[in-house]
């Protein structure tokens, strides 16, 4: 090959070459090595391991290819401060490949350093060995964020049972004395133990009404920690639901006759009964009913309606308002559980937030769904379904 060409070749391949002899010290030198040497083409007479100081250490390899017991020697992507052409935007990576310089009789007597430009690939193997590392950081932070994550779910799992372990215990054992009193109130009420004065009567009703109510608040966080526990056992039957909602309407009566209330109860006719428990559907109809009466004006209506729903198989109860509607900002935390909307701490109306809490997951327990629609000024209406009892005799209206 013409040595103009062999130059041509190795400027276009990024490839140089210095020769040492046997005392490794330069002999000639050639192509780009100039380039990778970050100085001039060495001279004759040069230390090899100066102008390629990369081979420091390895003299007995150089010493074994000039034997000719080692046919080649590689050292990859060695990495240089300065880089081809002047550039510094970083490292210079280069490969060098030693091979035995024969004498002019064939026999191996020096060393050839061929060296080629690996800049190229030594920059992108060094971005994706960095990107290899900052994703090992990565999944060793997210084991440690998981593990304390896990950490932190057990422990609140252990005081979710706990708490619930403990309002179940508070309330059952509050709910023993309390019905105790009840009962006792009962008897003074009935004469038992003597008549009466009005005045003495008048009192002894306010107790009475106390202790129904804290018999009913006892209950409801009975109900919330069986729920929470996943221990609230439906015993379904087919289950008249205008006889319900009769039922629930006649015990909000008084509460609504003190407000000027009035609740109209529409049922359409031969509706299938409904398959559900008795105690818990009157219980989630009740709170419903309830949450409307306590948020709807004085002298206000509220419309009560039963009848087959859009979705085969259920029947529909809507329970509408004349109220203020449900603000935007407090839609969503509706049915959470001690949630209290703005209205209900202006108005210091009654209650402990767990009402509408635990309709939804009694009516849900039974196949069924609770939700709600309401815009301001215009009002609130809450949707519930539950199943119908299809093959079952028509519920009396």
């Amino acid at each position: 090959m013409r040595l103009d060409v062999a130059e041509a070749v190795m400027a276009e391949r990024g490839v140089g070459y210095v020769v040492g002899d046997a005392a490794l010290r330069v002999t000639d030198s050639g192509g780009r090595f100039s380039a990778f040497a970050g100085r001039q083409l060495p001279v004759a007479g040069d230390r090899l391991l100066d102008v390629v100081p990369e081979l420091t250490g390895c003299e007995a390899v150089l010493a074994e290819i000039m034997r000719g017991d080692l046919p080649r020697y590689q050292l990859s992507l060695v990495n240089r401060p300065s880089v081809p052409d002047g550039d510094a935007a970083g490292l210079a990576y280069v490969d060098l490949t030693l091979l035995a310089w024969p004498t002019t009789a064939g026999e191996p007597n020096g060393i050839l350093v061929v060296v080629e430009d690996a800049t190229q690939r030594g920059r992108r193997e060094q971005r994706v060995q960095q990107q290899r590392n900052e994703l090992q950081l990565l999944k060793d932070h997210l084991a440690r964020q998981n593990l304390a994550l896990a950490a932190a779910n057990a422990e609140g799992r252990r005081m979710a049972e706990m708490k619930t372990l403990f309002v179940s215990v508070a309330a059952h054992e509050l709910r023993s004395p309390l019905a105790s009193i009840l009962a006792y109130l009962e008897l003074l009420a009935d004469g038992a133990y003597g008549p009466l004065s009005d005045a003495q009567a008048g009192a002894l009703r306010v107790v009475q009404g106390s202790a129904e109510r804290l018999i009913r608040l006892t209950d409801t966080f009975l109900d919330l920690a069986r729920l929470e526990s996943g221990r609230l056992d439906l015993e379904l039957q087919p289950v008249d639901m205008s006889a319900v909602l009769r039922s629930v309407a006649d015990e909000i009566r008084p509460r609504l006759a003190e407000r000027g209330q009035s609740l109209v109860l529409t049922c359409a006719p031969d509706l299938p009964a409904a398959l559900c428990d008795p105690e818990r559907i009157v219980q989630a109809m009740a709170n419903v009913v309830d949450n409307a009466q306590k948020y709807s004006p004085n002298g206000t209506r509220i419309d009560v309606d039963l009848r087959r729903a859009a979705e085969p198989g259920l029947l529909e109860l809507t329970v509408a308002d004349r109220g203020i509607g449900i603000p935007a900002d407090d839609r969503e935390h509706v049915f959470r559980r001690f949630f209290r909307g703005g209205e209900a701490r202006r108005r210091e109306v009654g209650g402990t937030g767990l009402g509408l809490h635990i309709a939804r997951a009694v009516v849900e327990l039974h196949g069924g769904r609770l939700w709600f629609e309401s815009r301001p000024g215009g009002g609130t209406v809450f949707h519930v379904t539950v199943p119908a009892e299809e093959d079952g005799a028509p519920g009396t209206v």
